[in-house]
């Protein structure tokens, strides 16, 4: 079996006009590449260098001790029983020094999830928006973990500047291993 001329100079030519294409094409690929890769190496040393600079340290402490003052005592947040009569007697403290009128505080039923029970309790209670918003802060405060679920107001027309609130709250206890 023969090749003629033509069909050689055909296939070189082809063979010639695809390497100049990939060649043409894949030069500004490899560029890139190129280019991205010498960044990468770049941010790697900065990274290197800034991990290990007293300035990163600082930063790293001061994180470490802000998010320790956060999680403070974790055990008195969430106590290891219901213990809801002092819960009860803090808020009715809170209460009485804003002056205000306690209508209903009705405890909900406890639900249980991943070792910690949540028990939702409504407080109704009437007076002053700024005594209520004291009242919120006040809750806010707590070292025990209480959570604001709800906060429904309602203006009380005979008696300008006085609110209606309903209250939701959630606080929490740790499931007893004793039984």
């Amino acid at each position: 079996m023969s090749v003629d001329r033509q069909t050689i100079t055909w296939v070189l030519g082809i063979v010639a006009v695809t390497t100049a294409f990939l060649l043409v094409h894949t030069r500004s690929q490899f560029r890139h590449l190129g280019e991205v890769s010498a960044a990468i190496e770049r941010e790697r040393a900065e990274l290197a260098i800034g991990q290990n600079s007293p300035q990163a340290i600082a930063q790293l402490r001061q994180s470490v001790a802000a998010l320790a003052s956060r999680i403070g005592d974790y055990d008195a947040r969430i106590p290891g029983q219901a213990s809801l009569g002092p819960f009860l007697e803090d808020l009715a403290r809170f209460v009485d020094a804003r002056h205000i009128v306690q209508d209903a505080i009705e405890p909900g039923k406890p639900v249980e999830a991943n070792g910690v029970v949540t028990l939702p309790i409504t407080l109704k209670l009437r007076g002053p928006f700024q005594s209520i918003f004291g009242f919120v802060q006040d809750i806010e405060q707590m070292k025990r973990v209480t959570r604001v679920e709800r906060f429904a107001t309602m203006a009380d027309e005979k008696a300008p500047g006085e609110v209606s609130v309903e209250l939701r709250l959630q606080t929490f206890y740790r499931v007893s291993s004793h039984g």
